[in-house]
């Protein structure tokens, strides 16, 4: 099961699904709320990242519980925003949805697209992500409020990190930063 980056959508696995598949694996792609091409929601409607995440959720919920599941998922790195430097964002809009308390949405604009998300893709890639990412949001001050990780819950699942030492937005020092600071 895969879902996406903030602003993305599924759209972001046309290209592993069908390897994947290909390969024997059954694979599902889904939109969290308020993403891709076919939720017509728009970011500020969705208050929580509970409501943000309610897709996987209901989804989590219809696999029987003797099936396993792999989950892939990557991004929220923004939820290290403070600790990136201002002139790496270019082009990225930060915008509250309605007022001071409440939460920001986050667009990448082009030059971020082409020099720090998609610098090593192809030019039709490149152009497929500046048409399909949407507003997204990190959902700071809701998770603020959230309580702590546990060793019991998320604890309780194996993970696996993904060093890409040609990442343009979270460095590999700051990575390794994020698996050694793991809540649990």
């Amino acid at each position: 099961t895969r879902f996406r980056a903030l602003g993305h959508g599924a759209w972001c696995w046309f290209k592993l699904k069908p390897l994947l598949e290909s390969a024997g694996h059954r694979v599902s792609t889904f939109n969290v709320s308020a993403s891709g091409t076919t939720d017509t929601k728009v970011i500020q409607q969705i208050p929580t990242f509970y409501d943000y995440n309610t897709p996987l959720l209901d989804f989590m919920a219809s696999i029987p519980p003797e099936e396993k599941v792999i989950l892939v998922g990557h991004s929220l790195g923004v939820k290290f925003a403070k600790r990136t430097p201002q002139d790496t964002w270019l082009d990225t809009q930060f915008l509250p949805y309605s007022d001071q308390e409440s939460e920001v949405s986050m667009l990448f604009g082009p030059k971020f697209v082409s020099s720090k998300l998609y610098q090593l893709c192809s030019d039709e890639d490149r152009e497929l992500g500046k048409i399909l990412i949407r507003p997204g949001s990190s959902f700071l001050k809701d998770l603020s409020n959230a309580k702590q990780f546990t060793e019991e819950g998320y604890g309780s699942v194996r993970r696996v990190f993904v060093l890409c030492d040609e990442d343009e937005t979270i460095k590999e020092d700051f990575q390794r930063w994020m698996i050694d600071n793991s809540p649990v």
